[in-house]
């Protein structure tokens, strides 16, 4: 299939409502796979590394997630729930993992719903062996590729480059210095945060440890 084809589909697909029988309703691309794919959407993102992530990124990062917040919060459930004035003692760290936990919850209930039309992996493990992903994204999906497509797309710099900056390399060992550096750096609060993070509940009633365990 031309690539032109193959992002086309891809556009169609991600314009689709996902409401209720609606989610990926063309039959062509329920494909069920397992390995590399897994079906626990909890499990796939590495809360750690979430937020090294954004403090990676910085103020531009920190600053979109409250906004993800405010805009969740809107909803009656479950972000809704949480006071207002207990929002406000919120940590930059404590408001990404909010984010986070809602995201990764509602993906786990959309799996739910409908079972064999989704799949996720873990884009943690992304960089390191793109073929294998990128092969099973087109399994999934169908496509049809002729052998060595997904070699060849894993192949090119796309997967080593830096994202934001497109003359310089960036691959999965630079990626990985990169963490452990800023891990070390914010080693305490990503600590504290993370304790945090392990008891919240988000789904259909939120809860979560007192804000307390920060001070």
């Amino acid at each position: 299939m031309p690539l032109g084809q193959i992002s086309a589909r891809a556009v169609r697909l991600i314009k689709r409502g996902h409401y209720p029988g609606n989610l990926i309703p063309d039959p062509s691309v329920r494909r069920r796979i397992r390995h590399p794919f897994v079906p626990d959407h909890t499990d796939l993102s590495d809360r750690n590394w979430n937020l090294i992530s954004v403090l990676k990124k910085g103020e531009p990062c920190k600053a979109f997630m409250r906004t993800l917040f405010n805009i969740f919060a809107l909803d009656p459930a479950p972000l809704g729930q949480i006071p207002q004035r207990q929002a406000l003692t919120f940590t930059d760290l404590q408001i990404a993992s909010l984010v986070q936990q809602h995201q990764m919850e509602f993906l786990t209930e959309l799996g739910e719903r409908f079972p064999g039309q989704t799949r996720a992996f873990n884009g943690n493990l992304l960089p390191g062996d793109p073929v294998k992903y990128v092969q099973a994204a087109s399994d999934f999906f169908g496509l049809s590729w002729p052998d060595g497509t997904a070699a060849r797309q894993a192949g090119s710099d796309v997967f080593s480059r830096n994202s934001k900056f497109a003359d310089q390399t960036y691959g999965a060992d630079a990626r990985a210095e990169d963490a452990a550096e800023i891990e070390a750096l914010h080693r305490e609060a990503l600590s504290v945060t993370l304790q945090w993070a392990s008891s919240l509940t988000l789904s259909r009633k939120a809860s979560m440890p007192p804000a307390k365990l920060l001070a």
